[in-house]
């Protein structure tokens, strides 16, 4: 799983909420499976958002996993309740909103956020990702924690990481043989597999069809395909290799071939959540300065906890407004 914030913010709710649970992509192909509203209420996040003075409205983003991975309810919970915890420390669920939408009509899960940028008690300006190290230190540091929790693949796997892409690498090799007068496909076939079994071992490749597409996507075409081999077209050169080899098979694979990356970690998931904890905590106390405390002590414990709930009643500005959207809605009226 990676955690992406998007670079918008400003203007009207109307975009950001029509982007996330329209039956349709901006370039009107259909989303199929439709989106489908996990938390929150749409038309009320607009109304919030269109109700804000600020310039800055709203924060939007997307929790991403890998495509092939598999991603329950209950962990679609555990996930959205360990972003909010962060995301809110140290505060109550009523002082604030946000909408969750679920996407899966890319090929892969996706769990989309909007939060207006408002605290709810005060109507102070709440940033759930202000820029700089911390910020970046603190999601980092949850994401790391849900995929060692699910054996989900991670951005800092050694196994994912790429100084650059396929082609470019064998643009460079192919330069330098030139340089040295050195004949390359044997090496060139050799840095593919490699790349390919990198793949395999950060579990996004797990049979020949997703070799097939691998290639493909990196910009190579596909000329001829056996029993134990494929041929391909390389980009740039047009020159024609065959890769050949137990992960070019069609026969079904076994288990060391298609080894996923990384098993649930519970030691490195509690390291992980001693970690957050603090981090959480320094947020908490930003909250608490900015917006003053909670009714009731929020201990560190509550911030992990997935059933944080407001143990007392208060005033909130935005109360009566809320309210009355709720009721618009009902009664089919526009909201002002």
């Amino acid at each position: 799983m990676i955690v992406g914030f998007s670079r918008h913010g400003t203007g009207g709710g109307r975009g950001p909420v029509n982007y996330l649970t329209a039956n349709r992509n901006p370039d009107r192909t259909a989303r199929i499976p439709p989106p489908a509203v996990l938390r929150g209420n749409p038309e009320l996040t607009r109304m919030l958002i269109d109700s804000l003075a600020f310039k800055h409205k709203y924060t939007s983003g997307v929790l991403s996993f890998a495509p092939g991975e598999h991603i329950t309810e209950a962990m679609e919970a555990r996930i959205m309740d360990g972003f909010e915890q962060v995301a809110f420390a140290g505060l109550e669920r009523d002082q604030y909103s946000i909408l969750w939408v679920r996407h899966t009509h890319a090929g892969h899960h996706e769990l989309h956020f909007l939060a207006p940028r408002v605290e709810l008690a005060t109507g102070k300006s709440l940033n759930i990702a202000p820029p700089g190290r911390a910020t970046r230190e603190l999601y980092d540091t949850y994401r790391s924690l849900i995929n060692a929790e699910y054996a989900l693949a991670d951005p800092e796997d050694p196994a994912r990481s790429r100084a650059v892409s396929l082609p470019d690498h064998l643009a460079k090799l192919q330069a330098h043989a030139q340089r040295q007068g050195k004949a390359l496909k044997e090496d060139k076939r050799e840095i593919i597999t490699a790349f390919i079994q990198r793949e395999i071992d950060a579990g996004r490749i797990s049979d020949r069809a997703g070799v097939e597409t691998y290639l493909q996507g990196q910009g190579f075409t596909l000329t001829r395909s056996g029993k134990d081999y494929i041929t391909i077209l390389e980009p740039g050169t047009g020159e024609r290799l065959r890769l050949k080899g137990s992960i070019y098979s069609r026969e079904p694979w076994n288990q060391t071939q298609a080894q996923r990356y990384g098993t649930p970690d519970p030691v490195r998931a509690a390291e992980l959540a001693t970690k957050l904890e603090q981090l959480a905590a320094v947020r908490a106390a930003y909250h608490y300065q900015r917006y003053g405390q909670p009714e009731h002590e929020v201990s560190l414990p509550d911030l992990q906890s997935h059933e944080l709930h407001a143990a007392t009643t208060r005033r909130r500005l935005h109360r009566q407004q809320m309210q009355q959207a709720a009721m618009a809605i009902e009664q089919g009226m526009e909201f002002q």
